[in-house]
């Protein structure tokens, strides 16, 4: 009887330490929300592939981002309006040997026939021995460049953006990860036409403070955001001080080892 007991007692206690092993999960944005009211929602396919995402402007859905693939990695966003389904313009990717963004392709639909294939300009990306962004050159369809922006980094974060006209924004971080970088093609690709939002995208941590200049070194603007983290460390809002608040939403899914 005593050996029985005794085997039952591990057998509990081995299925009570097996619910309680630490599982772990793949966690997607699953939607964005601005002051409150829809801004980006994000759909999967059922291998948790994104395939669209939704974008609105006051409860509005605006455009809708077809996400399209090659070999498995990002290839180009393509906006359509959903309205009446035509594409407004188009991101087309281009990788280097190392699986990183070498090049953006940026298309337009300049004659309104619901196809966005007039090529408008090149986005370059310049990288040191690291792999990390030197600078980025825009250029027409001729190669002739337009502008540049040249960055510095502080380890992993950037910390000076400056453009070719001398003005430059600072950066700030704090010591938390990136919740872009996991999905750095997407959010680079969804932000190329903000230059100075990129450091967002490309840094290690998030940013919490961005200080503009001019070419005199004289300030012009400050922004400043805060983070709340669940307890798993994901970054569930984000608060432009004085300004807005986005809210994030994740789908979480167990991971099969």
């Amino acid at each position: 009887m005593k050996k029985i007991f005794v085997i039952i007692l591990v057998a509990i206690t081995y299925l009570l330490s097996s619910c309680n092993k630490e599982k772990n999960y793949d966690c997607y944005f699953q939607s964005i929300s601005l002051d409150g009211q829809p801004f980006q929602l994000f759909e999967y396919n059922s291998n948790y592939v994104l395939e669209r995402i939704r974008l609105f402007s006051t409860n509005i859905n605006i455009y809708n981002i077809n996400c399209n693939y090659e070999s498995n990695r990002l290839s180009s966003l393509i906006y359509r309006n959903n309205t009446t389904n035509k594409e407004v313009y188009n991101v087309s990717l281009i990788y280097s040997a190392s699986n990183k963004i070498n090049a953006l392709s940026y298309f337009n639909d300049s004659n309104a026939d619901g196809i966005a294939n007039e090529l408008l300009s090149f986005f370059i990306f310049y990288r040191n021995s690291n792999e990390l962004v030197d600078s980025i050159q825009v250029t027409n369809t001729s190669f002739v460049r337009l502008f540049s922006v040249d960055f510095d980094w502080e380890q992993f974060n950037v910390s000076k953006i400056t453009n070719n006209d001398g003005s430059y924004v600072t950066y700030e971080y704090d010591n938390n990860s990136n919740i872009y970088q996991r999905n750095e093609a997407l959010f680079v690709a969804m932000n190329f036409l903000s230059l100075e939002r990129l450091p967002m995208v490309f840094s290690q941590n998030n940013l919490t403070k961005i200080n503009e200049y001019d070419s005199f070194g004289t300030l012009l603007n400050t922004k400043e955001f805060q983070y709340v983290l669940d307890d798993n460390g994901k970054v569930i809002s984000i608060t432009e001080v004085g300004g807005s608040v986005q809210t994030i939403n994740y789908q979480c899914v167990e991971r099969s080892e």
